[in-house]
């Protein structure tokens, strides 16, 4: 295996999973712009280190938005998670940004939520996707594009080798 085609293999991952959690976002921000919205309350809004226990020994930690938002539907009481569609994942488990996410939306504030008429424990409070969604399509874009250059080497160097 030569170093380009190691460059290919890994642009092509690269690109692969941004453009994978950008699509994704975009996705569900699509889908989301006709949901209704209702009023609901800020219970809990904070950013802080989690550690995650993988196995024996062994740990994760990440910087998690704990936000909590609860809304009434039909006389039934949701819970809210979601903050905004964003390319870190509903839990935005590794934004770097979460302090100003939950200085946003302090403890007690009321807000608007919007929620899935279909299924209505699904709910966003912004229903605009993140900075980091387009940023992500940008950067998959552009690994794939180095993806693609690369493989155009290896293809030369392959018919390089195959010329001797």
């Amino acid at each position: 295996m030569t170093p380009n085609s190691v460059r290919c293999v890994f642009s092509w991952i690269l690109a692969a999973v941004l453009l994978f959690r950008a699509g994704t976002a975009l996705y569900e921000a699509f889908e989301a712009r006709n949901w209704p919205s209702l009023d609901a309350i800020i219970t809990e809004s904070d950013a802080r280190w989690v550690e995650h226990q993988r196995s024996v020994r062994r740990s994760m930690w990440s910087y998690q938005l704990r936000l909590r938002y609860v809304y009434t539907i039909a006389g039934r009481r949701y819970i809210g998670t979601r903050a905004s569609f964003s390319a870190w994942g509903p839990a935005e488990s590794f934004n770097p940004f979460n302090s100003s996410i939950a200085s946003k939306f302090p403890a007690g504030a009321r807000v608007q939520a919007h929620y899935d008429p279909l299924n209505p424990s699904h709910s966003v409070l912004e229903k605009a996707p993140r900075l980091s969604v387009w940023i992500a399509l940008v950067l998959g874009l552009l690994f794939a594009k180095v993806g693609i250059t690369y493989a155009r080497r290896v293809e030369e160097e392959k018919k390089q080798l195959a010329g001797k």
